[in-house]
């Protein structure tokens, strides 16, 4: 049983604020070994070590430790590295070793930055830690950080604890789901049939996760082949499935090796595009990394790109072997991003169920913190209706139009004032939700109030600058706009609003 986790890092290698991060994501209680033995002794560790009181200081930490082993606790080590026999106690009792392994150079330039010039690598030299590490070496796991961000060493460390899957959904969509859950990749590969994939994925994705994973934690054997494209929105072009369809044909790879793409909407509908169109269809994995392709875009066999300037213009629809939701892989995600990205559960809130809207408020201070149980929660809520959907129509005919709330709005607002699509999709949800208030046509008229609550708490912009409706207005070519919704207002029928009553009536 993993109890929790104990991460050595010498001074300057950030182990406080990769800390932070798991406490927030696991909910799991931070011990700063060095904080709390220097407050018991009334003497910082450089006054210890100058008055020869190492051995009092190492067997207080001792006692502090070996006297704290609880589920759900940090340790951050401190200045002085246990002796190995300490670690393997720890380790046996259910606590994890982790150490950030930095170069000399890498520390002394954090040093530098942090100007700490009274450092005990001044009197405790580098050289010393190293052979102190190196006695514990076969005990420890060294996550390396070079090149890595705080958020991305911490989501390594995640990766470190026990996966957990199940078989959530299994019809047109077959959906594996839990915290973890990519561990068991390899296993559920093999069990699908394949003897090998192709991954498809962003390089850093595959490092942080992948890499890690399979090398360090597993020592598995599974080496895939792999495929690398830019992260960016413009990746959704013939230019990259024929780059696919090309790697495809040099690896002369048959069909009983997946294609997987893994990454966000735009590389699962490149992915899912360029499998369907070659040899009349190829099996692929889809493996979506963010939040809004966990509960969207992964789910439906819906694979579009845009073409000759028009946007998700080209498209088939082909389901995937299998999808893999993991909700570790949105806690590298932009955390600005994240939060807009909570606009498109808002929508499922005013579409099929009020209760993920309730969830929004109730959950709000874990959801800001990307705490796991609570994420995970929330996208097998949202994933769940879109998987029962898509199930129920699966060419969208009639079920899945709905779920088009708000995209006209946010495709308009997106091209006019050059936003995202998770900002743009919050102020569309506003400007629809504000213009059915003002016809009367609201369902329940609290649910606007509602919605502009969720919004303020999670410091969310919904609102539009002055002239930018008469922007909107002037950009849009369509005559009338239709308004999708089943929850959302008195009737099922969609609404179709003339564009000047619809704009009009924004402008006050």
């Amino acid at each position: 049983m993993i109890r929790g986790i104990y991460i050595i890092g010498l001074p300057g290698s950030h182990r406080k604020s990769i800390s932070e991060y798991l406490k927030n994501w696991l909910d799991w209680k931070i011990i700063d070994l060095q904080e709390e033995v220097e407050r018991k002794l009334h003497k910082t560790i450089i006054e210890v070590i100058q008055e020869n009181k190492l051995k009092e200081f190492e067997e207080e930490q001792e006692r502090l430790m070996l006297g704290n082993i609880f589920a759900g606790e940090i340790f951050i080590s401190s200045d002085i590295i246990p002796k190995p026999e300490i670690i393997e106690k720890l380790k046996n009792n259910g606590i994890i070793p982790i150490y950030l392994s930095y170069s000399r150079q890498s520390l002394e330039r954090e040093l530098e930055k942090s100007q700490e010039p009274h450092t005990i690598l001044r009197i405790h030299p580098y050289e010393d830690y190293e052979k102190e590490i190196e006695l514990a070496s076969e005990l420890l796991i060294k996550v390396p950080t070079e090149g890595f961000s705080d958020k991305e060493i911490a989501l390594m460390i995640v990766r470190s604890l026990k996966g957990e899957y199940d078989l959530i959904f299994s019809n047109n969509d077959k959906v594996y789901s839990g915290i973890n859950s990519f561990h068991y990749i390899e296993e559920i590969l093999d069990y699908e049939g394949f003897i090998n994939a192709l991954f498809i994925t962003y390089k850093r994705h595959f490092l942080i996760n992948f890499k890690w994973v399979f090398d360090v934690i597993k020592k598995s054997s599974f080496e895939p082949y792999v495929f690398f494209i830019p992260e960016k929105e413009e990746i959704k072009e013939l230019e990259f499935v024929k780059k696919i369809w090309h790697e495809i044909i040099n690896l002369k790879i048959r069909k009983n090796t997946a294609i997987v793409g893994m990454g966000g909407g735009s590389c699962l509908d490149l992915v899912g595009f360029s499998a369907s169109t070659f040899r009349r269809g190829f099996p692929f994995v889809s493996i979506p990394t963010t939040f809004i392709s966990q509960i969207d875009a992964s789910i439906g066999g819906r694979n579009s790109l845009h073409y000759i300037g028009n946007k998700n213009i080209l498209g088939t629809i082909y389901y995937p072997r299998f999808i893999l939701i993991d909700p570790v892989f949105i806690l590298s995600y932009d955390d600005t991003k994240f939060l807009y990205s909570l606009s498109d559960a808002v929508r499922y809130g005013l579409l099929f169920d009020e209760s993920i809207l309730d969830f929004l408020e109730r959950e709000a201070n874990k959801i800001k913190l990307k705490y796991l149980p609570t994420i995970d929660s929330l996208v097998r809520k949202c994933a769940l209706h879109k998987l029962n959907v898509s199930y129920l129509d699966p060419y969208g005919w009639s079920q899945l139009r709905p779920l088009e709330f708000g995209n006209t709005i946010a495709y308009l607002i997106q091209e006019t004032l050059h936003l995202d699509y998770q900002r743009a999709l919050t102020k569309s949800i506003y400007l629809i939700l504000k213009f059915l208030s003002s016809q009367n046509i609201l369902k329940d008229k609290k649910i606007f109030e509602k919605v502009i609550g969720i919004f303020d708490n999670y410091g969310l912009e919904y609102k539009l600058e002055n002239g930018d409706i008469e922007k909107l207005y002037k950009k849009c070519n369509l005559d009338e706009i239709e308004i999708f919704g089943i929850e959302t207002y008195k009737s099922p029928i969609p609404l179709r609003i003339n564009k000047d009553d619809f704009f009009r009536s924004l402008e006050s």
